[in-house]
């Protein structure tokens, strides 16, 4: 059936990250201003900051030179991985990409700031290991409602427009987040462009996000690892963060029961005519459409079609 999904059916990977390192050489001021980088000054005129956002669009690397009391400077780079190597953070990279990701961040930071930064020995900062599921539309609006009503010890539940849940830890510093949403509404309220939406189309979005060097690092002492970007930002990692947020969320389980979810939410909600009623409605339009009124030995009104599409709609049940 159109709207059945299944673990198998995932893709598990990363979005965004940052990478951060020290140096101890001033920065090519005229350089990285002549790279379109935006120096900030204090009152006394030195130069604390530098920023390169890169052009609207180009989903470039941002770039962010700061110098610290100490004296030394320190470089981080932002980025979605997918968005910059595919135009698009619809697509998640692979292991290949990872390693041609590696290369290309490397030549960017020096091509715009003459710093050579080895990519893999620096500390990752920010961490969103990513997972997609091709839930169908109904599939990711139906797991959506059920998560709204979960709980996670230590972390508030935030929920928009039955569109995306995010599971935020608690205290004033929100640096760690289990984010479920829409890709495709997710794609519209970004303003993506028609191809984006369309390939966004029922899939479902589990991130997780650390968001700072602090949660980066406890990722890393849970793993035994160093934090160091090139141990971090593998497969295998966003396998395991992945493994352990399904697990908290319970979201293997909910998503291996959507199937026959659907029948049971009619007959929770309707009485048995009416719900017998509507499961045959779903057949129907599963097998010839959404518009098989129009077939001859169908007897049935447009406007009745419609009724029983709001009357499905309202329990998030659009197919078996």
């Amino acid at each position: 059936m159109a709207d059945k999904w299944s673990l198998k059916n995932s893709f598990t990977m990363f979005d965004t990250v940052a990478i951060s390192g020290n140096f101890m050489r001033s920065p090519d001021i005229e350089l990285l201003v002549k790279n379109d980088c935006k120096p900030f000054q204090a009152k006394s005129g030195e130069i604390y900051k530098i920023v390169l956002n890169g052009k609207p669009g180009a989903k470039e690397p941002r770039i962010t030179i700061t110098k610290s009391q100490k004296g030394f400077w320190r470089l981080q780079a932002e980025v979605s991985i997918g968005a910059w190597l595919f135009g698009s953070n619809i697509f998640l990279p692979n292991e290949d990409d990872l390693i041609r990701f590696r290369s290309d961040l490397a030549n960017f930071i020096f091509y715009k700031t003459g710093i050579r930064f080895d990519v893999d020995i620096e500390r990752a900062t920010i961490l969103d290991a990513t997972r997609d599921f091709q839930a169908g539309e109904s599939g990711a609006i139906r797991t959506l409602k059920i998560l709204t009503h979960s709980q996670i010890p230590k972390f508030n539940r935030r929920s928009f427009n039955d569109t995306s849940v995010y599971f935020e830890n608690k205290g004033v510093n929100k640096n760690k987040i289990f984010k479920i949403y829409s890709k495709y509404h997710d794609c519209i309220d970004k303003g993506a462009s028609e191809e984006e939406i369309e390939l966004a189309k029922g899939i479902l979005r589990l991130e997780v996000h650390h968001g700072d060097n602090r949660a980066v690092r406890n990722l890393a002492k849970s793993l035994k690892l160093e934090n160091r970007s090139g141990l971090l930002i593998t497969p295998e990692t966003s396998e395991r963060v992945i493994k352990n947020a399904m697990k908290i969320l319970n979201l293997e389980s909910i998503i291996n029961n959507q199937s026959k979810s659907n029948l049971e939410s009619l007959a929770r909600n309707f009485d048995k005519s009416m719900a017998l009623t509507l499961a045959g409605h779903l057949a129907f339009k599963e097998e010839f459409g959404a518009d098989y009124h129009e077939l001859s030995f169908i007897n049935l009104k447009p406007e009745t079609i419609k009724s029983y599409e709001r009357a499905c709609a309202k329990t998030g049940t659009l197919s078996l």
